[in-house]
């Protein structure tokens, strides 16, 4: 916001910033349900926070021009499978290849549930790969970027673009069909590190690089490469000079007694695949004090709403 607002004002642009009052505890609760049966709980609940804007976007007769998926651009997916990973990926053994994929989100289902998922996850590794060209024929980053455009899409944007695109109109320039089709014909070398979006800053709008670029709720200079780029956000981070977002927190906050019923109920006790104690636990220990639970606590949250909206019907 900091960086958008200064751009804006030192460019002569209209700049809107929107940012509502926390609803009250019933209302999250109807926004909730409507926005997790709607995404499917692929997000933590609290993300519903700064996507609720949209209406009020097109009734000001506005559109957005998003950028999401530009990192495609920038050769930034998949890079731990390729960077530590880089023998499983040779190797094609799902087994291998999954801990390089794996997201931990929160530890609330039984061991047995774990295991059914991790066949899940490797059966369709496998799957995957049988439709993939070979690697030594498009090369390990060609194959890589083709990997995420055919699972981040269907896995995971289409649910937010179809919820988007009840509420308001929205443009996805870098992940137009046309637009990918002219990435593999695009040197690796002009996409690697975001070379050619600098290219094109530097051309069409020089002044833009005077702004630093924004990572992980930090800033790094515009001019970084993406190994300099990490290393300087972790650094800041270390250093405590990296933004701190209260929203998850004081949402979770809002929300005590609903998640204090609810995780005495039955629906959540009896429920065969969860790891009852290690949730209870979760909860007891967050709204004890323990801050740093907020994620996994939210990502429960949103699993469990899902799972009441999914048994609704």
């Amino acid at each position: 916001v900091i960086i958008a607002q200064r751009i804006a004002q030192e460019n002569n642009l209209q700049s809107v910033y929107f940012n509502a009052p926390l609803p009250k505890p019933d209302d999250c609760l109807v926004i909730l349900k409507e926005y997790i049966g709607q995404t499917c709980a692929n997000e933590p609940a609290s993300t519903f926070l700064k996507l609720r804007y949209y209406p009020i976007i097109h009734s000001q007769n506005k559109f957005i021009i998003d950028g999401g998926f530009g990192e495609i651009w920038r050769r930034q997916y998949l890079n731990r499978l390729l960077k530590r990973g880089k023998k499983a990926l040779l190797s094609g053994n799902p087994r291998l290849i999954y801990p390089y994929l794996l997201r931990q989100r929160a530890s609330i289902f039984n061991e047995d549930v774990i295991r059914t998922m991790h066949r899940g996850i490797e059966n369709q590794i496998e799957s995957l790969w049988n439709t993939m060209p070979k690697i030594e024929e498009i090369g390990e980053e060609n194959f890589l970027d083709l990997m995420a455009i055919r699972t981040r899409f269907p896995n995971s944007g289409c649910y937010e673009q179809a919820r988007m695109d009840c509420e308001v109109l929205n443009y996805m320039p870098f992940a137009q069909p046309s637009f990918l089709q002219m990435l593999f014909k695009t040197p690796l070398q002009l996409r690697m590190n975001g070379k050619l979006l600098r290219q094109i800053i530097y051309k069409h709008y020089p002044a833009l690089a005077r702004y630093p670029l924004v990572k992980n709720n930090t800033t790094y200079p515009f001019y970084f490469s993406t190994i300099p780029a990490w290393g300087w956000t972790k650094f800041k981070a270390k250093l405590g000079l990296s933004f701190v977002d209260p929203s998850v927190i004081e949402f979770l906050s809002v929300m005590k007694v609903f998640i204090q019923d609810i995780i005495h109920s039955d629906k959540v006790k009896n429920y065969s695949a969860y790891d009852y104690p290690a949730i209870l636990n979760l909860v007891e220990q967050f709204y004890s004090g323990k801050k740093e639970l907020a994620n996994e606590l939210d990502w429960w949250l949103s699993f469990e709403l899902f799972r009441r909206i999914i048994n609704a019907h």
